[in-house]
């Protein structure tokens, strides 16, 4: 496995996808190119379906921090 689809990187990426729900910079701060998320993404659905979950769990953040989405109807 090369430096770039090691675990490490892989790991990376989807922590700052779902810190940032940004696949650009989830890239640059996993030190991955752009075409590599696409390939990925495009080959391995377990890839992808970890990337819809990384954003789904970004946007839920972003949705409380903001106070809207589901979660906001139960603040007061």
């Amino acid at each position: 496995m090369s430096a770039k689809t090691s675990e490490r990187r892989r790991a990376a990426f989807f922590k700052a996808l779902a810190e940032t729900g940004n696949q650009t910079l989830a890239a640059e701060r996993a030190k991955v190119s752009r075409s590599w998320v696409s390939l990925h993404r495009a080959g391995d659905p377990a890839f992808r379906a970890e990337m819809e979950a990384a954003i789904a769990s970004a946007e839920a953040r972003l949705d409380r921090a903001a106070g809207v989405g589901p979660a906001a109807k139960w603040r007061t």
